[in-house]
């Protein structure tokens, strides 16, 4: 009788023991970032550091994917910044389905094909191809000399004249700023007081062009 007791106290135990540890496996934490939220840090000629995370300021939200982060503003009065900005092309890379680079961009070795950054006004010209005034810009580019891709995003200041933007980086973007490749194609569009300038090959700049344009931001 006594050995039947002493089993069920065991018993018991070992369930006790088993639900503790069930729990205790449950509440640990995942520390570690999903694939395709890598940051690097870069820098331009100007000397401005670029961040390649893509995360929102000010009253905005971030929703985590193990594809990378999805942008979206909340607030009517956006704070304008670099992060802002990076979410908006986060936003465009996403929204391209056919584009090339938005599988280089969701990946996990991002860093090894795309650059990005802040544009200042003293290296406008160097993306743009000619000095622009404008509230505040970004640029997302290939990483390898050997191969043309550019898109750069800027918005532009509150009451500007933005086909007279439009018409200036129309004219003066340089397809063949890179040492051993020509951009094949070049588009330049906007969307509200956003001007986005996109180099490279046709299918490419088609399908980040539409996806630009179908965006509604702020």
């Amino acid at each position: 009788m006594k050995g039947g007791v002493l089993v069920k106290r065991m018993i018991a135990l070992f369930v006790v023991g088993f639900i503790l540890m069930f729990m205790l496996s449950c509440g640990k934490t995942n520390l570690d970032p999903p694939a395709g939220t890598l940051s690097t840090t870069t820098t331009d000629n100007s000397g401005v550091f670029s961040d390649t995370s893509s995360h929102l300021a000010g009253n905005q939200t971030t929703n985590s994917g193990n594809s990378g982060t999805t942008s979206e503003t909340t607030g009517d009065n956006p704070v304008v910044d670099k992060e802002y900005m990076l979410s908006i092309v986060d936003r465009i890379y996403k929204a391209a389905k056919d584009s090339v680079y938005r599988n280089y961009y969701l990946s996990e070795n991002r860093d090894e094909m795309i650059k990005q950054g802040q544009i200042s006004s003293k290296s406008a010209s160097r993306y743009f191809g000619t000095s622009i005034d404008y509230e505040f810009a970004v640029y997302s580019e290939t990483n390898v000399s050997a191969v043309a891709f550019s898109m750069c995003l800027l918005k532009a200041k509150e009451g500007a004249n933005i086909q007279k933007i439009i018409t200036a980086v129309k004219d003066n973007a340089n397809p063949k700023k890179w040492e051993c490749a020509t951009a094949e194609s070049v588009v330049v569009e906007s969307n509200g007081n956003y001007v986005i300038l996109i180099m490279g090959d046709a299918s490419e700049t088609a399908s980040l062009k539409e996806a630009f344009l179908s965006l509604n931001i702020k």
